[in-house]
């Protein structure tokens, strides 16, 4: 019988492929192969009396109750594979390319389901995007900008033109004190980082464009050959008219402060060390009216402004270029110029 196993390298190359994980769903929840189905061959509690079994009477054992456990739903899982397996070429995997992915690879073989196993399993992976995140980063265009410039709104607008590397949808977060508001639960860091690998390996030599962000986004931490680029990357000032950022931020949690201004209020709640207690509740108030034009100007005015400002002359901020624009039509033309004259190797 053919060997089954593949490399991760080998995997990666091979279109449309479909990955299962065999793993519980509380390892496939702390990280997983981006796009993988989750089809435990053994959950949580079987596994840990295998595991048990293994140390108390050694690994024949536990293999033999590995077998029991699993094979009332074996059935099952060969049904959901062969299923899966008209979408795409399926590769299995679990922890370590051991006992899970390997035996049930073996059964579909002899049942003409054709499935590949990926060599050292989930370590495999996790080895590989660790390699891609210290090595792959390509050069970087980076987009500064006060708060409300639109700068994540500039980039996927010319995301179908340039390649464009949005930290902020993979993180699920704005990077800010509002930053996580009506946005999905953020990603575990280290499926951030598989996200991460796996968008950096679509995109190319570059160069790339990226929003500035800080060394962390929510609760995930950016990898620090990640953060050394945008530091050395080409920066961009995105200059827009102050009235323009305070219709941005309108526009970005507006809905939500109407919905849901308890959201907002508890989130200033952050600012309290910054901004002087009378004033963060001055802006409760606002909030509980709706007053949300009135809110966005004195929040750039009194925190985010100077807190941008601050950040410039610690960092001694210089710009390789500033787009000053009256609206996201023509900063996407200026954008796509510079983009397009960095490429060249031109100087524009």
């Amino acid at each position: 019988m053919e060997d089954p196993t593949r490399s991760i390298d080998d995997l990666d190359a091979v279109e449309n492929v479909v990955w299962v994980d065999l793993r519980t769903a509380e390892e496939w929840a702390q990280g997983h192969i981006p796009g993988a189905v989750n089809l435990p061959i053994l959950d949580r509690d079987m596994r840990a009396e295998v595991g048990r079994i293994y140390h108390a009477e050694g690994q024949d054992r536990a293999k033999l109750r590995a077998v029991d456990l699993a094979a009332p739903g074996l059935p099952g899982l060969v049904r959901a594979v062969a299923d899966l397996a008209t979408r795409g070429p399926v590769a299995l995997y679990c922890a370590r390319g051991g006992m899970r992915s390997c035996v049930l690879g073996r059964l579909l073989a002899g049942l003409g389901i054709p499935a590949s196993v990926l060599r050292g399993g989930y370590k495999a992976h996790r080895q590989a995007v660790l390699a891609r995140l210290a090595t792959g980063i390509p050069p970087l265009i980076v987009l500064h900008g006060y708060t409300g410039a639109g700068k994540t709104r500039l980039l996927r607008s010319v995301a179908d033109r340039f390649p464009v590397l949005d930290l902020e949808r993979l993180a699920s977060h704005r990077g800010s004190t509002f930053g996580g508001l009506g946005l999905p639960e953020q990603p575990t860091q280290r499926q951030f980082e598989s996200l991460l690998a796996a968008r950096l390996r679509s995109l190319g030599p570059g160069p790339v464009l990226v929003e500035a962000e800080s060394p962390s986004v929510g609760s995930i931490t950016l990898p620090e050959k990640l953060c050394e680029a945008m530091r050395g990357g080409r920066r961009v000032f995105l200059d827009v008219p102050f009235e323009l950022r305070v219709k941005n931020l309108v526009e970005d949690y507006g809905e939500l402060a109407l919905r849901e201004p308890g959201a907002i209020e508890f989130s200033l709640s952050y600012l309290s060390s910054r901004i002087p207690g009378p004033e963060v509740e001055s802006w409760r108030d606002l909030v509980r009216r709706g007053e949300l034009q009135r809110f966005a100007e004195q929040l750039l005015r009194r925190h985010y402004d100077p807190l941008y400002e601050r950040w410039r002359r610690r960092a001694g901020a210089s710009f390789w270029q500033t787009i000053q624009a009256p609206d996201l039509a023509t900063a996407e033309i200026e954008l796509g110029r510079l983009v397009e004259s960095a490429t060249a190797g031109a100087v524009p």
